[in-house]
């Protein structure tokens, strides 16, 4: 029953990005701003197939994005599989993966669509100065956002209970890395 329940949602949101689409076609190339400077529906089509491929000019192939996009859905199907491995122990709180990977496919399936169907992604929301983007990418930030945060609050949950437990000492780092040419950037966070 969890798993129909499951693809029906993915279903309902792959039709409302795709409703979304196929309404804001009508008005490609067009701008029509909701907030001054801030919120603005600006109708593209984005044929690099990517946000980075895009942003570099680079015209990706079809089956180049059809296999990025395979290795995506592995790397989610795989990646909450293991979270919800390791966090076992945290069973009231795997609906949040379930989310993810909710989010997770459901925008994969619209940009599949969006490679074979339109030959490229149809984007039409505009925020601030920021590249323009479409609800599927919505979808997927969403679901990485999730993962992540889930990650956290259960490394987090678990530093506490060692730390109240006191039987060892608890050792918890955080390590970012931000690559910007040859700068790197290290965050830790140690609880003794």
């Amino acid at each position: 029953m969890k798993k129909i329940k499951v693809l029906c949602i993915i279903l309902l949101l792959v039709s409302i990005d795709q409703a979304l689409k196929l309404f804001a076609a009508q008005f490609m190339d067009r701008e029509f701003v909701l907030i001054q400077n801030t919120i603005t529906i600006r109708v593209v089509q984005n044929i690099h197939l990517n946000w980075i491929a895009h942003r570099t000019d680079f015209m990706m192939p079809l089956s180049m994005a059809i296999g990025l996009n395979i290795v995506w859905i592995s790397f989610l199907i795989i990646g909450i599989r293991y979270f919800a491995y390791c966090t076992s122990n945290w069973k009231k709180y795997t609906s949040v993966l379930t989310v993810s990977f909710i989010l997770g496919i459901s925008g994969s399936i619209c940009a599949f669509i969006d490679h074979v169907l339109w030959g490229g992604s149809i984007d039409y929301i505009l925020l601030f100065d920021w590249p323009i983007f479409d609800l599927k990418d919505l979808y997927i930030l969403f679901a990485i956002i999730t993962i992540i945060f889930y990650y956290f609050a259960y490394r987090l949950l678990e530093l506490s209970r060692l730390v109240v437990q006191n039987k060892h000492k608890a050792t918890f780092r955080i390590a970012i890395n931000i690559h910007c040419g040859s700068a790197q950037l290290c965050i830790n966070l140690r609880l003794l």
